[in-house]
């Protein structure tokens, strides 16, 4: 079982899916991911895309996120997610869509306003990353002064800049990487 690290939440469980190929954030990694937000976070509108058991997001809204949208295709992880959710008292604070990422963003721009925060945790086979990523502009779902920030397998090199974004910042853990972005 994985656990909210710290915030309002903190220490509380949280299920994950078995069976279902999702890999959850190593705590050391979502430890740092926090770190390097820091106080963003606080106030901000976060998306946590291919959300899997919905760790970041939770950890978003346990340390101070008004509002957290999580995206799972899965509807069987969905319910495990929507059972963290209620667990951490985070239900009236979030939305769960059960929908593909990228068939998700049209959906998105017409329905929820952008976002401060956007994090994703594609599968690390293939090329979903690149692919979201290159599409993610065209939607204008971040504020300007938003980020994005891609989990993704050490040997994914591709993801250097998508314009209007820009590569902020970089730390591998294992074989995750963690990859900032923004306008600036």
């Amino acid at each position: 079982m994985l656990r909210v690290i710290t915030g309002s939440a903190k220490g509380r469980k949280l299920k994950v899916p078995r069976g279902h190929s999702v890999r959850p954030t190593p705590e050391i990694a979502r430890g740092a991911l926090f770190n390097i937000l820091g106080e963003t976070v606080t106030g901000s509108r976060f998306l946590d895309l291919f959300a899997g058991s919905g760790s970041i997001g939770i950890e978003a809204l346990s340390r101070g996120a008004s509002y957290a949208a999580f995206v799972e295709l899965n509807p069987s992880v969905c319910k495990i997610l929507a059972q963290n959710l209620e667990r951490c008292g985070f239900t009236p604070v979030s939305r769960i869509y059960s929908l593909d990422a990228v068939a998700f963003l049209p959906i998105l721009l017409r329905s929820e306003a952008p976002f401060d925060v956007v994090f994703l945790d594609p599968p690390y086979e293939g090329t979903f990353c690149q692919k979201f990523l290159t599409q993610l502009p065209q939607y204008d779902i971040v504020t300007d002064t938003g980020l994005v920030v891609a989990q993704h397998f050490f040997k994914c090199k591709e993801l250097e800049s998508f314009s209007p974004y820009h590569l902020q910042r970089r730390q591998r853990f294992g074989d995750t990487v963690l990859s900032f972005f923004s306008r600036s």
